[in-house]
């Protein structure tokens, strides 16, 4: 997917989820110097170079700076918040059963099928540990990344996603 597509379904997501979803700033400016990723063969990456290696001219474009972030914590960031609004999306009534969640992340998100879907990795970490890294998190970098409420409680009653239809 491109940037210009990443930048569409973003705000067609921010439409529905809002602040906490908004279409980052940074995709327009990519887009407006012609970098729409691999179709452009310029983006974040630097796709002459194999294996593809970061374009550090991007830095200076969008005026950003290198980070030291734990490889951990962005990979955190990125599945918490998605099985954060997959939460939302159950308190909503939108979506119901946990194995239709997890088969739905991993072929239509890509998420790793050998991780079992989004809500199966969430049972393995532990719902509590995932409320209390989403509470260091938002506290941190916003209240976007505050856990849903149904986090929360499920993680004070100690129950996970697949007991849920039980």
């Amino acid at each position: 997917v491109g940037l210009d597509i990443a930048l569409h379904a973003g705000q067609i997501v921010a439409e529905y989820a809002g602040a906490r979803a908004d279409a980052s700033p940074f995709f327009q400016k990519m887009i407006d110097a012609g970098r729409l990723g691999r179709k452009s063969k310029r983006g974040f990456y630097d796709y002459s170079k194999s294996p593809k290696k970061v374009d550090r001219s991007v830095y200076e474009l969008l005026g950003w700076q290198e980070s030291k972030i734990d490889d951990l914590e962005i990979i955190e960031r990125c599945w918490m918040q998605m099985l954060n609004e997959t939460a939302r999306c159950i308190e909503d009534g939108v979506i119901e059963n946990p194995n239709d969640i997890d088969i739905g992340v991993i072929f239509g998100f890509g998420f790793p099928p050998f991780r079992g879907g989004i809500l199966r990795e969430a049972d393995k970490q532990g719902v509590d540990y995932v409320v209390a890294r989403l509470e260091d998190y938002a506290e941190a970098y916003g209240d976007r990344l505050a856990p849903a409420q149904l986090l929360r409680d499920m993680a004070s009653a100690g129950k996970k996603f697949h007991q849920i239809a039980d």
